[in-house]
Parts: structure tokens; sequence; C-alpha cells
């Protein structure tokens, strides 16, 4: 069952400008496009000033580091699938407290 969670972002990088911050405008369930996402899922943040470059991950396990960012969800580390300026896709830790 799926349930909303409230997620607190704390996005770890180097802003693509010293005047930039990155700004976060949703986050969805990658698996419909909705706002319910809940641990172990996998969900895509909008927004703008994530990364320099599209990258993705190269491997599994995947990793809470591409390039320079990083994401926490309620103090826990989120593995990373991709990404860009403007998108990152990533799982929801199990253990997210909620």
């Amino acid at each position: 069952m799926l349930r909303n969670l409230l997620l607190v972002f704390s996005l770890a990088l180097t802003p693509l400008a010293a005047h930039e911050t990155p700004t976060i405008n949703a986050v969805v369930s990658a698996a419909g496009v909705v706002t319910d996402v809940s641990p172990g899922g996998i969900a895509t943040v909008w927004g703008l000033g994530f990364s320099f470059e599209a990258l993705g991950a190269e491997g599994l396990p995947l990793p809470v580091k591409i390039g320079e960012t990083s994401v926490t969800i309620n103090g826990v580390e989120c593995p990373l699938f991709y990404v860009s300026e403007f998108q990152i896709n990533l799982q929801i830790p199990l253990e997210t407290p909620t």
C-alpha cells in the first residue's frame, strides 16, 4: 500500500553557479508520476540546479552519490539511479522514518 511521506530533502551538491540554490519543484513516484511515495519505492525529483551534467549509476549496488549530487530523506542517504540539472531518480530507502 502506498502512503504519503513527509519528505525532508537535503541536497548535498555543488551549485551550478555561486548565486544558485537547488530548487525542488515536485517529487513524484516514478511508477506512475503520482505524489504517493513510500519506502522502497522509486521517485523522481524535478527541479533546477541538481548537477552539472547528466550522469547515471554505473552498476549495483546503487551509489548514494553521483558526481557531486547526493540526497537524504529524513536523514537517510538515498541510492541514486540518475542525476541531471533538472531531475534526480532515486530509491527511497526502506529504513526511511515516516
